[in-house]
């Protein structure tokens, strides 16, 4: 997201922004969404593409990102956090070897 923000794509990306009538203007447009669909390619693990690979423009990708990925990941943030709390830094040699014992898989 952040990159499509520096790229001026953010709102485009989002759907916030329509095709306009006039001729110019719509291949402005449409070439701001080729843009960011491949902000968007190049930002995905080449092996999870699959989930966006059917799809038409980049809202359609960043909601399907956003439902395949969003949910896992504010899982995972919350299962390292419990990982963190359940462990006792005294029962380690050093601070490495405490952090290597949550391991994100």
């Amino acid at each position: 997201m952040d990159l499509l923000r520096n790229k001026g794509l953010y709102r485009i990306a989002l759907g916030q922004e329509t095709k306009s009538k006039d001729e110019d203007k719509a291949t402005k447009w449409e070439n701001r969404q080729d843009q960011a669909r491949g902000l968007i390619w190049i930002s995905v693990s080449p092996d999870r593409r699959f989930h966006i690979a059917e799809l038409d423009t980049p809202n359609e990708e960043i909601k399907q990102i956003t439902k395949v990925f969003g949910i896992k990941n504010e899982f995972r943030a919350h299962q390292l956090e419990n990982e963190l709390l359940t462990l006792d830094p005294n029962n380690f040699f050093s601070i490495e070897d405490f952090f290597v014992q949550v391991q994100d898989p």
